[in-house]
């Protein structure tokens, strides 16, 4: 999941002392690991704790909220509450400067699941007041969302390329991912092949030429690829291969 960042401005008098504080405490807040993580359904691997350091000069006070991920085919994302799948200890905390707490997440849910399921933990940082409130008064809000896939034993995905056409000054691919379990993009190598000319990409350059990640199971995913150099796009056909940790 992206970092999200929230600032919230109830009353400011100069906009160049706004800038100043944005840049500051974007320098600051504080630090989570890991952003992505992977657990069983069931045993000692149905959990996994994540850190949150305050690397800030004052005390945090945050909230943990499960949520689970659905995504459409243009990886629009839907969060929905998963209270019952997910169990998040402690749901509140308050850090101290340069401390570090450890959240515990527990996977409660179905242990029977036929394929890999979604999750966020979402954190939010409760507004904190800046400078003197009878001049101005500026609440600055830090909230992140981490990713965690739940994955079933011997889960697998299968990646195929769908319809690859032509999109404004870009390209568009659909990848159909017919297994049970999520991909990443970033763990796939495509290779375009105009007939004469070929480029591959691979986790070293995708980033680059292809924009999303995630493709969830038995689902299919459309991505923007943009034009890569020495290669009849239009005249293009792509292979994928699952470099599968």
């Amino acid at each position: 999941m992206d970092k999200l960042i929230v600032l919230t401005i109830k009353k400011t008098s100069q906009l160049t002392a706004l800038i100043i504080l944005f840049v500051s405490f974007m320098s600051h807040a504080y630090q989570v690991q890991p952003m992505s993580a992977e657990i069983q359904p069931v045993g000692k691997m149905s959990q996994y704790s994540l850190r949150v350091e305050n690397t800030d000069s004052f005390p945090l006070t945050l909230e943990f909220i499960p949520l689970r991920v659905s995504q459409d085919k243009y990886g629009i994302n839907t969060l929905s509450p998963a209270d019952e799948d997910l169990l998040v200890i402690p749901m509140t905390a308050v850090i101290q400067p340069g401390k570090t707490q450890t959240i515990m997440v527990r996977y409660l849910g179905d242990p029977m699941i036929k394929q890999s399921q979604s999750y966020s933990i979402e954190i939010n940082q409760v507004s904190v007041m800046l400078a003197d409130q009878k001049d101005s008064e500026v609440s600055l809000a830090f909230n992140f969302k981490t990713l965690l896939n739940v994955v079933p034993s011997n889960a697998k995905a299968n990646l195929q390329p769908g319809t690859f056409q032509k999109d404004g000054d870009d390209w568009t691919l659909e990848v159909i991912n017919s297994g049970n379990r999520y991909a990443k993009v970033t763990e796939t190598e495509w290779l375009l092949s105009d007939g004469i000319n070929s480029a591959r990409l691979d986790r070293k350059n995708i980033n680059q030429f292809v924009d999303g990640k995630l493709i969830l199971p038995n689902a299919s995913r459309i991505f923007k690829v943009k034009q890569i150099e020495g290669v009849d796009m239009n005249k293009a056909k792509v292979e994928i291969n699952w470099n599968e940790r």
